[in-house]
């Protein structure tokens, strides 16, 4: 079976890696949670929080274009789901760290 994320091109390297980087480090963008999510207790929160950061089971049958924009794990027998969306603020370059929020 073919994947894209064996021939990925350099674009998407590069969204690859911005996109790690605002998941690892929490950099260049803003932080959403689900309603469920920010209702349990902070040490529940903080544990999925640094499942999210840490999260490194990305293959290229669950991550087909090779971004690292989504994941899912279980967390006390409920499943996790996490996504980086991108909202680009300058059209000219759309995999520009300074153009675009994470």
């Amino acid at each position: 079976m073919f994947h894209p994320f064996h021939l990925m091109p350099y674009q998407n390297q590069r969204t690859r890696s911005l996109n790690d980087e605002a998941r690892t480090y929490l950099t260049d963008g803003t932080l959403f949670l689900t309603r469920a999510i920010a209702d349990l207790p902070i040490d529940d929160q903080a544990a999925i929080l640094e499942r999210v950061r840490t999260f490194d089971q990305l293959t290229p049958d669950n991550d087909p274009y090779g971004e690292h924009d989504f994941g899912a794990f279980d967390h006390n027998g409920h499943r996790i789901f996490w996504k980086i969306d991108l909202r680009v603020s300058n059209r000219t370059e759309p995999r520009s760290s300074r153009a675009c929020i994470r």
